[in-house]
């Protein structure tokens, strides 16, 4: 047991190291009332990952690892010109500042938790997580949300860029199709960190719990 304790993702998943990002878990994404569900994307891979993300979210809580809510939020004082021609085809914007799109969804941060409001893909990008992260001395992230292949992937690369260890929660994010899901899940592994699941975070945890219920 000791030696699988001691191995590099058994350090990363540990409780002195790690902290929790939820990045995107909002209507617009996530609720079959929300923009993309009106778009009709398939938003069944969505609702699994938020089903078994409140288990790992409730034993972060429960273990002391710091849980950070990523939100994104636009509005017209952020929308560059090219943020919104970032595509030939007009699109609605999501996740609009007031809106019900842009709340949470299924999961959601308490009083004492801290919210990362973004205006990009990215939660580093003019945002105080590195703030955070360095006040709670963490070394490395365990990411989940939706999407994968967009956010979620852009949260794991540039948090790599700053040398944090990164792990990607697998059943814990979520793409609109297997395919955009899995190009990510190739990139973490080929490239940037480790790709995990609930299960091992959720038994790593335990393991923490255990050992110091035994000290």
């Amino acid at each position: 047991m000791q030696a699988a304790l001691d191995s590099p993702l058994q350090q990363i998943l540990s409780p002195e190291w790690a902290a929790l990002l939820v990045v995107d878990v909002q209507n617009d994404f996530c609720h079959a009332d929300g923009l993309f569900g009106r778009m009709g994307l398939d938003l069944s891979a969505a609702h699994a990952a938020v089903e078994r993300l409140k288990e790992v979210v409730q034993g972060a809580r429960k273990t002391g690892v710091p849980v950070i809510f990523v939100r994104l939020d636009h509005n017209s004082a952020t929308n560059s010109q090219a943020w919104m021609h970032r595509s030939d085809t007009p699109r609605e914007d999501a996740c609009v500042s007031g809106t019900w799109g842009a709340e949470f969804f299924g999961v959601f941060p308490q009083e004492d938790e801290p919210v990362v409001v973004k205006r990009r893909y990215s939660p580093f990008a003019g945002t105080d997580l590195e703030y955070i992260l360095r006040a709670t001395q963490r070394k490395s992230l365990l990411v989940t949300g939706v999407a994968t292949n967009i956010c979620v992937e852009q949260t794991l690369r540039d948090g790599f860029m700053r040398d944090y260890h990164v792990a990607l929660i697998e059943d814990c994010s979520a793409a609109y199709s297997p395919e955009a899901h899995a190009s990510t899940i190739a990139n973490v592994r080929s490239f940037l960190g480790r790709v995990t699941t609930s299960k091992a975070v959720l038994q790593r945890w335990d393991n923490a719990d255990q050992v110091l219920g035994a000290a």
